[in-house]
């Protein structure tokens, strides 16, 4: 493949609602180059990356492609010619791996999405690509972060196109991870002359394996070029507000970064300002790795050398115990350095730190104090436009007497975007925001106070481009891919509206629902229960920590442990055919997903479980049943447990 398209922007200006993030923008792209975006948190990477995607649209300037206005090209050409792989992708539940990949395909299809053997070479050629062949039936959901990682790169390169923009898609992966996965992209430009951007935090990685390197600082370009060119001492200090030493990469020759204090700001104090640090020229020596010792790397890399076009091979990664010993050793120096500094915390510093890892919150006044995964969100007084975005955050929010003036409608209901619980309580109907993409110039424009993103899936970069916007209540610590129950959504979003002691109150009245249904029903107890989803990938089973099963256990039952067994970090695991004997249990409970209930019931697999011989089961066939049952809001509870006990109930008679 070689680089056909070019990508560009002339002029441009992004921005949330007023809030102006990037000015005057010109980018380039190089042709069949991997370019690397690098600068601090919130200086507009992501933001770039998203409008030369055609996810975000401009205030100002325009994105080219191909010379032409990218919003004014169709979705399909934009689709065939660039891919867009986000920092924190969401796989669809229970989703194999070689069924993710096949969604790549999906610009090249017809209007009836005909498959075709082109689509089956192309998800066959992205997948030895990338090495996952040997994972084509695996659940995405049981991989690791490095594995899911080139699973998505396999989705992008079933596209089949010429430029692939990647969010920091080293994000969560250790260290070996990382370089696997750059490794790849290296491989993917060079083999294939895909043109790349990716967006990168570690600056030394990104010299390591950029053509094109641009450095960006509140929302505009710093420098930008080859990275020997553009990485020196006082760029570091502009763009990161660090002091540092420039050396070249033992293992490649190219820059690399050995910062040493915070530059002194109006905004930052530098850490080690107690401690000051000599120049790093008379106390580093020389580290650099011989070529003489054993097992030393190999390389016809020259150091300092700018474009990879001109090398022959690609750089070897240094034996892992030299890079050890080349780490240990300027890790001694920085130790060194700071022995001075003693080993303690001021007696202030202590209590400060006591205090906020109590995570106090208001109760219901302001300002109110709401502990999540990003850090201590503060309310400062009650908000008047609130928009909900995370799964059943709008209808917590209707249960506490708030309309949200926008919100996410994950189940498609409709109308108000609520299920038919929750009909009747909005006054107003409110603006439908995107699920797994919001739209947050839409967002923007509704000019909220505060942005609910409780039951989520934790996604940094969603995170931030939201707090931009307004102060954003986001997943708690742990809460990622949605793992939050009903009654800690409910406190949260209580506490962020002022409405903490009705908040209470509801879980209260909530609880007391599930209780008197467990005591109605004791044959529930300690009976064991499966609950299963089919969808047109296959069969699934939810795990423990997952509402719907916490649902059956605050019922008395316990969930499957053949299928708890099987958990990852996932919340349902995948459940092929020739082993779907493991959903077996007391009661087995199946909810269609995107497929008909019949073909649940009647599949001749599933009427060989002994659970439904029996007739120990339940399978989903009325829609608001089973929206409700998977909604598990504190709205939504109480009309699953009215609808849900008498059918558990039927089917254990």
């Amino acid at each position: 493949m070689t680089a056909q398209h070019a990508l560009q922007t002339r002029g441009l200006g992004l921005g949330y609602g007023e809030r102006e993030i990037i000015s005057g923008l010109d980018v380039d792209l190089p042709p069949g180059r991997l370019t690397v975006v690098v600068g601090p948190n919130a200086c507009g990477k992501s933001t770039l990356l998203r409008a030369m995607a055609r996810l975000l649209t401009p205030t100002a300037g325009t994105v080219l492609l191909d010379g032409k206005d990218i919003h004014a090209t169709s979705t399909k050409q934009v689709a065939t010619a660039l891919g867009m792989l986000p920092q924190t992708p969401v796989a669809p539940d229970a989703i194999t791996v070689a069924d993710l990949v096949g969604r790549g395909r999906y610009p090249h299809q017809g209007w009836f999405r005909r498959w075709t053997s082109a689509d089956s070479e192309g998800v066959a050629a992205a997948m030895l690509a990338t090495d996952v062949l040997d994972l084509a039936d695996r659940s995405v959901d049981e991989l690791s972060g490095g594995q899911r990682q080139r699973v998505w790169i396999a989705m992008a390169l079933a596209q089949e196109t010429d430029i692939l923009l990647l969010d920091e898609p080293t994000t969560y992966l250790d260290i070996s991870h990382q370089l696997d996965v750059l490794d790849l992209l290296t491989d993917l430009n060079r083999d294939r002359g895909v043109t790349l951007a990716v967006v990168l935090h570690d600056l030394n990685l990104a010299c390591r394996y950029a053509d094109h390197l641009i450095a960006m600082k509140d929302g505009g370009i710093v420098a930008e070029g080859a990275p020997a060119d553009v990485v020196t001492e006082s760029l570091v200090d502009e763009v990161f507000g660090l002091r540092s030493t420039v050396i070249p990469d033992p293992a490649s020759g190219t820059p690399m970064v050995v910062p040493w204090a915070a530059t002194t700001s109006p905004h930052r104090e530098p850490p080690l300002s107690r401690c000051p640090i000599p120049r790093p020229s008379s106390s580093i020596p020389d580290l650099s790795i011989p070529t003489n010792l054993p097992g030393a790397p190999m390389t016809k890399r020259t150091p300092m050398l700018p474009h990879r076009s001109a090398r022959q091979t690609r750089p070897v990664r240094p034996g892992r115990s030299l890079w050890r010993l080349w780490s240990a050793a300027l890790l001694a120096v920085l130790l060194g350095a700071l022995a001075a500094c003693g080993s303690g915390s001021s007696g202030d510093d202590s209590a400060s730190e006591a205090s906020d890892a109590s995570g106090s919150k208001s109760s219901g006044a302001f300002p109110a104090k709401i502990d999540t995964k990003f850090g201590s969100v503060t309310v400062e007084s009650r908000p008047e436009r609130v928009v909900a975005l995370g799964w059943g955050d709008a209808e917590t929010a209707l249960a506490l007497g708030v309309q949200p003036v926008g919100q996410s409608d994950w189940l498609d209901f409709g109308g108000d975007g609520v299920g038919p619980w929750a009909k009747g309580r909005y006054d107003e109907s409110p603006q439908k925001i995107g699920t797994l993409e919001p739209e947050y110039e839409k967002i923007a424009a509704l000019k909220p106070d505060l942005i609910l993103d409780v039951k989520s899936s934790g996604d940094q970069t969603r995170y931030d481009t939201l707090s931009k916007i307004a102060p954003t209540v986001g997943v708690p610590e742990g809460g990622d891919q949605y793992k939050i129950g009903w009654k800690k959504q409910t406190g949260m979003i209580s506490t962020a509206l002022g409405l903490a002691d009705k908040g209470e109150q509801l879980v209260a009245e909530t609880q007391k629902k599930f209780t008197a249904a467990a005591e109605a029903h004791p044959e529930f107890k300690d009976r064991t229960i499966t609950i299963g989803s089919r969808t047109s990938a296959g069969w699934g089973a939810y795990v423990k920590g997952t509402d719907r099963v916490d649902f059956a256990e605050q019922l008395g039952f316990r969930n499957n442990p053949k299928v708890d067994a099987e958990a990852g970090s996932g919340f349902s695991v995948q459940v092929s055919e020739e082993n779907l004997q493991m959903l077996d249990a007391d009661l087995v409970v199946v909810s269609p997903i995107g497929v008909a209930a019949d073909k649940i019931s009647t599949d001749p697999l599933f009427k060989t479980l002994p659970a439904v011989q029996k007739g120990h089961s339940v399978v989903f066939d009325d829609e608001n049943i089973s929206q409700a049952f998977a909604t598990n809001s504190v709205l939504s509870i109480g009309h699953a447990i009215e609808k849900v006990v008498p059918l558990f109930a039927d089917a254990l008679k």
